[in-house]
């Protein structure tokens, strides 16, 4: 093997090395990002009814957190900040066990149905 071959395939295997080393830096900083937000929303999430409706189906609110999409955590949490039925939905909170078919009004519904209690009986 040539001096200039052993350099190329040297340089080569450095610039994967660095490529590769870049990319996994840029994922851990996604990663530890997406935690941050996840984060923020759970503190926000406090400020709504949607910590007590995911404790009244059996949902376990950092078991949604880390389970659901960072956008539909985001959605779930727009959607209680504009909720125009509160009154139905805290007159709903006070059943002891809540089944997805008690508050199908939610306009949440849809992100928390496959979390539900009476899902995982099922699946």
């Amino acid at each position: 093997m040539s001096l200039s071959s052993f350099v190329i395939i040297m340089s080569s295997a450095f610039l994967l090395a660095g490529l590769g080393t870049l990319l996994v830096l840029r994922s851990h900083k996604k990663a530890y990002q997406k935690r941050g937000l996840r984060r923020y929303f759970a503190e926000k999430m406090n400020d709504t009814p949607l910590p007590k409706m995911l404790q009244a189906l059996g949902i376990g609110g950092s078991t949604f957190l880390y389970r659901e999409s960072i956008d539909n955590i985001g959605e779930c949490i727009k959607n209680c900040e504009t909720c125009e039925t509160i009154d139905q939905c805290k007159e709903s909170l006070k059943i002891p066990e809540l089944n997805p078919e008690d508050v199908e009004f939610c306009v949440n519904m849809k992100y928390l149905s496959k979390f539900s209690r009476s899902q995982r009986i099922k699946g």
